[in-house]
């Protein structure tokens, strides 16, 4: 009897690691959506006896006999869960840590910019004077917290309250762009980007996405104050134009730039 004749086969398997993550977190997936099914079935299972018994066409003896077959079926999903929450466990340490976003882009050298100004923080409120908004005469309040060294922390919120309607927007992070001032215009920054808006109409709310633009002067000899611009994602339609809204300090501190 010979010796079989094996070939001569070299497979190979190109498998990046995340290639391989994301299969292993597919099968999870997967694997929970039959502990689902198995727990509709389980479901049916009782409601189908509940019938019978409600048409006289089982006995409490039936309904105790798919009690306890039920139970037994939940108590093995329970140890399947388990198991899964332990793959799932192992498959995170798997995932690389995630690269840092690139900074916020400047309209100026990192230097230069650090000499106008490294943080903008603190809360003001004015009155809206732009007669073609429909929150005219209502009183605005903008919280920020933004550092031109560092984009993480930074964040926006703008709040506007008038009859039944209102408008609160929110921005973090790198979704914040930032416009150091200029030779022309050295009072004046300029902050824009994308943020979240809830906007309040008769009591309806919606939440969505736009676009945003705000400037600021503050120890300007003329003016002190802000103005908010608030864009449609879609089609670039003002929402919402405050008007520069002249600012007083809340507390002790009120919107400043250092």
């Amino acid at each position: 009897m010979s010796m079989p004749n094996i070939p001569d086969i070299i497979p190979e398997i190109n498998i990046t690691l995340e290639d391989a993550v994301n299969l292993l977190l597919k099968s999870i997936a997967e694997e929970e959506i039959s502990l689902s099914k198995l727990m509709d079935a389980e479901k049916n299972k009782i409601l189908c006896i509940l019938n019978k018994y409600k048409c006289n066409e089982a006995e409490i003896g039936d309904l105790l006999s798919v009690n306890n077959s039920v139970d037994k079926t939940i108590i093995h999903l329970i140890k399947m869960q388990m198991l899964l929450q332990f793959k799932l466990d192992s498959v995170k340490e798997l995932i690389p840590a995630p690269k840092p976003n690139p900074s916020p882009p400047c309209c100026c050298p990192k230097d230069e910019c650090h000499k106008k100004w490294r943080l903008l923080i603190g809360k003001a409120k004015g009155e809206i004077l732009n007669q073609s908004d429909e929150f005219y005469c209502e009183t605005a309040v903008l919280n920020a917290v933004v550092s031109s060294d560092s984009y993480k922390d930074n964040v926006i919120n703008y709040c506007v309250e008038g009859n039944c309607a209102s408008l609160y927007l929110i921005a973090r992070a790198n979704h914040i762009k930032i416009e150091c001032p200029c030779e022309m215009k050295p009072y004046e920054i300029k902050l824009w980007g994308n943020a979240s808006l809830t906007r309040t109409l008769k009591y309806k709310r919606t939440v969505g996405n736009i676009n945003f633009e705000l400037f600021i002067w503050d120890n300007t000899p003329i003016k002190n104050g802000f103005q908010m611009i608030i864009k449609s994602n879609e089609n670039q339609a003002v929402i919402h134009d405050s008007g520069f809204v002249e600012t007083c300090s809340c507390g002790n501190k009120g919107l400043k730039l250092y």
